[in-house]
């Protein structure tokens, strides 16, 4: 499974949103966003600041990485982990931060096979995903900063 979960606020409430690579979408393996509904696959009506069509996030398989490529011609170019994107693309990793307009995105996690995962053993972790499954590779969750090491594995082959 290759999937990136994104999360950001619109009107003043936390969205938290996968994108996965085998769903549908307006251009298949691509997903765009801004304003416009017709054009986007994540609309965001609240910012005005952002393009009818801003961006587009995308899983390159050659890299085994996503990547966001500028899509609008607009004065307002995406900025990724503070980098102003003009022109090509950028990878994108767990815990980066996307600036389209004045709406701020957080990439909250990043999937790609093989899906081994570690289980936080945090009952309270404010993980968003419900299995509280973080990247195997971590050796402290995200989320809450508890110890993996009591974690049990998991293979995810969605």
């Amino acid at each position: 499974m290759r999937q990136i979960t994104l999360e950001w606020t619109e009107a003043g409430h936390k969205i938290t949103h996968k994108l996965v690579i085998q769903q549908t979408s307006k251009h298949p393996g691509r997903f765009r966003l801004g304003r416009n509904p017709e054009l986007c696959d994540l609309v965001f009506t609240e910012d005005n600041k952002i393009s009818r069509l801003h961006a587009e996030i995308f899983f390159n398989s050659n890299q085994n990485r996503f990547y966001l490529r500028k899509l609008s011609e607009g004065l307002r170019p995406p900025i990724v982990d503070g980098e102003i994107i003009t022109e090509g693309e950028i990878a994108l990793r767990q815990g980066s931060s996307i600036l389209l307009g004045e709406t701020e995105i957080k990439v909250v996690a990043v999937v790609i096979d093989p899906a081994y995962l570690l289980i936080c053993p945090n009952l309270k972790c404010g993980n968003p995903d419900p299995r509280r499954a973080v990247d195997a590779k971590l050796q402290f969750c995200p989320w809450c900063g508890t110890f993996l090491v009591g974690g049990n594995t998991l293979y995810d082959s969605k």
